[in-house]
């Protein structure tokens, strides 16, 4: 993989992260690649006989609670 790929990736990552916690969410990473970090050099082909498909494709974030900004009368 490209490394422009990875850092790209991450950067998106982060940014979407830290526009949830500024808008006032409490954001969970669940990613398996923030989780288990040995994955993140390893090639394609060796990624896809660790990672076990189910947990490839759970959501990056879990956002837990209310949007503070919004009215709740």
């Amino acid at each position: 993989m490209a490394i422009e790929d990875v850092l790209r990736g991450h950067l998106v990552a982060t940014v979407f992260e830290v526009i949830l916690t500024d808008a006032g969410y409490d954001v969970i990473p669940t990613g398996i690649e923030r989780n288990i970090r040995e994955l993140r050099p390893l090639e394609v082909d060796r990624y896809l006989d660790l990672a076990p498909s189910r947990l490839r494709f759970i959501p990056d974030f879990f956002v837990l609670g209310d949007n503070p900004n919004e009215d709740k009368s």
